[in-house]
């Protein structure tokens, strides 16, 4: 597990305002324990979600491929 997740820093939640997030910092302070990662509250909204539900979705927010077409490193905005 280590190999794996041994270069995360962070435990992080998105708080979108749903419902409260103690109970669910309360269940993955173990995952954080065990992997000595800080726990960590973004604040964020749902309207992303939103727009890739429903669209338009341009092209400074979403890539958009053809089905079968592959993703490579160039396409990501990083």
């Amino acid at each position: 597990m280590n190999a794996q997740f041994g270069h995360y820093r962070t435990l992080g939640a998105l708080d979108c305002g749903i419902k409260p997030l103690d109970p669910f910092m309360e269940s993955t302070k173990i995952i954080a324990e065990t992997f000595k990662l800080e726990q960590k509250v973004f604040p964020a909204s749902l309207s992303y979600i939103e727009q890739f539900l429903s669209g338009p979705w341009p092209e400074d927010k979403f890539l958009i491929k053809a089905p079968g077409e592959l993703i490579v490193m160039e396409d990501l905005k990083i």
